[in-house]
């Protein structure tokens, strides 16, 4: 048997690419949907199988018409018998839409997929990747403990920034469940070999701790607190890194790394990532990535409100 070309409906809404199968149909079927009749029937039938006197007593129409308007139906391709049982002697028939959407070809001028991702409206989901593959989350969020734990005996007071980033996140991709994992859970476990986004620095979190080696940009364990790179030391509490770089349990996945040397750092982190396209772009295409933000209490609330990239 000769297989079928599958056919989708598209659409974009708040950032997603959304879509549902659908079925190419004649034109001659398209003319026979011009009766709000037939119509309803449809729309009917996409919901839910139904024999004809279950149409006929929904839309309050006589029985004969329905079956009138259901012969034209199928043979125009739009409906099919799903189902057939005997009714006092007779044969009753239970009908329903051959797709759940239906579509008239009138070009097949077809192009590739990647042209419509492409498109400026659906950068982010390109932008995200790896830790966004085809619309869906494919990566971790790793966050401290809020109990003391560690060398330092730390409570993590910034891994709720991770909500700020996720619905971030949110507005490009779907979520599986138990995406979020603390960080004593995450030790010496396989899931270290997945892609990671890191939310906090290494004094509250062990697993930032444990990639501090391999991040391009580096905090130096011992107090004060500073955040180093090849030219500079910061040490500004409202200071934090982002970085990029290879999970080193997995040279196939990723790290992001986000955090500062207090939680206002951390916060300004989250705030740049998600103001900020530009840093998606930077990372993007290459394999190591950093940059150190400086956040600011603009309207002086006391809240880190805005960010600029110092490095």
């Amino acid at each position: 048997m000769e297989k079928r070309d599958q056919y989708y409906i598209i659409k974009e809404e708040k950032g997603k690419l959304l879509f549902t199968p659908s079925a190419d149909v004649s034109k001659s079927a398209i003319s026979s949907l011009d009766n709000p009749v037939r119509i309803t029937i449809l729309q009917l039938l996409a919901k839910k199988a139904l024999y004809t006197a279950e149409i006929a007593a929904e839309l309050k129409v006589h029985e004969q018409n329905i079956y009138y308007h259901l012969k034209q139906m199928i043979k125009e391709g739009l409906l099919e018998v799903a189902e057939k049982k005997e009714i006092r002697g007779t044969i009753a028939k239970k009908y329903k839409t051959k797709a759940l959407n239906f579509s008239l070809i009138l070009s097949q001028k077809w192009q590739d997929l990647s042209q419509l991702v492409s498109n400026p409206i659906f950068e982010e989901h390109s932008l995200l990747y790896p830790f966004v593959e085809k619309g869906v989350l494919s990566s971790l969020f790793v966050i401290g403990s809020p109990d003391p734990h560690g060398e330092f005996k730390a409570r993590c007071r910034d891994g709720h920034f991770a909500l700020d980033l996720a619905l971030f996140f949110g507005r490009y991709c779907t979520f599986v469940q138990n995406t979020v994992k603390l960080d004593v859970e995450m030790k010496n476990s396989e899931l270290l070999k997945e892609n990671l986004i890191i939310i906090g620095g290494p004094a509250t979190n062990l697993i930032a701790a444990e990639m501090n080696t391999y991040s391009p940009i580096k905090f130096i364990l011992k107090k004060p607190w500073e955040i180093a790179t090849e030219k500079n030391r910061y040490s500004d509490e409202a200071i934090g890194l982002i970085t990029k770089f290879k999970n080193p349990f997995n040279n196939e996945k990723y790290v992001l790394l986000a955090a500062g040397i207090s939680s206002i750092g951390t916060r300004s982190t989250i705030i740049a990532l998600t103001k900020y396209s530009e840093l998606f772009k930077k990372m993007k295409n290459v394999e190591s990535f950093g940059t150190v933000v400086q956040g600011f209490d603009l309207d002086g609330d006391g809240i880190i409100d805005d960010v600029e990239i110092i490095e």
